[in-house]
């Protein structure tokens, strides 16, 4: 996690993993230009709205509505759902398990669904190729432990007490090797050349708030392109 708003050592082309761990939020992640990623999703015939080149503005928030990017030296293109988002109290394991059917419906690409709670102390991933889900991690904080992520940190030597969830078909790790579930996914994201920015922190909106495409650091340059969608029927 090489970068941060507040005096990172990489610039943000640079890097890979997780942004920060210190906030709410759930990112799907679909590898290739927001250009062919923009297309597949036309081809699944559900989006009924796109307005582009949006950094910078205001767009309208609307049910069935994110905010699609690409950054600058990335492979690939981040999906925002905005409404409600990162308005979640608790993290447990089922919010992955509900399937995307976004995502499932994208038959050739890769898809990367990651999602992490400072609140809950909880993080994890779902890893698609072809719309099949190929591997799956979730860590969350036992409910009766009182630790917080900082303390987490500082005892790098002790494996983090707490629910270890891991399922792949492309490797062969069992839950109790995983040492550190946050240098596990952050890792993991690494390895594909991923990349999960924190484009809009701590954004408490609903829809028909009016919403302005910016963060403070971040400049249209630092865009391939940012685009608002909004579907007929995922949300």
């Amino acid at each position: 996690m090489g970068y941060s708003l507040g005096g990172g050592s990489l610039p943000i082309h640079q890097c890979r993993g997780f942004e920060t761990l210190d906030i709410n939020y759930k990112v799907t992640l679909i590898e290739g230009s927001i250009n062919s990623v923009i297309q597949a999703l036309q081809a699944t015939r559900q989006l009924i709205n796109l307005q582009q080149d949006v950094y910078g503005l205001q767009v309208q928030l609307a049910t069935g509505g994110f905010i699609i990017c690409q950054l600058v030296g990335h492979p690939w293109t981040v999906l925002i759902d905005l409404p409600g988002f990162p308005a979640i109290d608790t993290y447990t394991s089922n919010v992955l398990d509900i399937e995307n059917p976004l995502i499932i419906s994208l038959k050739d690409k890769r898809a990367i669904y990651a999602v992490n709670s400072d609140t809950s102390v909880s993080i994890g991933y779902k890893f698609y190729i072809n719309g099949s889900l190929t591997e799956r991690f979730f860590y969350c904080l036992n409910d009766s432990e009182d630790d917080e992520l900082d303390d987490l940190d500082d005892s790098e030597d002790e494996r983090p007490e707490g629910v270890y969830e891991f399922w792949s078909e492309r490797r062969l790790i069992m839950p109790e090797e995983i040492l550190n579930p946050y240098d596990f996914a952050d890792s993991f994201l690494q390895e594909q050349e991923a990349f999960v920015p924190c484009l809009f922190p701590r954004s408490f909106v609903r829809e028909g708030d009016l919403f302005l495409l910016s963060r403070n650091g971040l400049d249209r340059s630092d865009f391939i392109r940012m685009d608002y969608l909004i579907f007929h029927s995922f949300s």
